[in-house]
């Protein structure tokens, strides 16, 4: 493993959280996007049946 500088160092935890933190934000929209769209549907219908 190359020797980094403290900047360096910084920089490249930086870029691997932002990679992960992409990362997961992707799989969590893909698995609960649909479902969230449903449910805020059949919650905006309800309430507009109930009008």
């Amino acid at each position: 493993m190359p020797h980094l500088s403290p900047m360096n160092w910084i920089t490249f935890l930086l870029l691997t959280w932002l990679i992960i933190t992409m990362f997961i934000t992707n799989t969590w929209w893909s698995l609960f996007n649909y479902k969230t769209c449903t449910m805020i549907k059949n919650f905006s219908m309800t309430n507009y049946w109930k009008w």
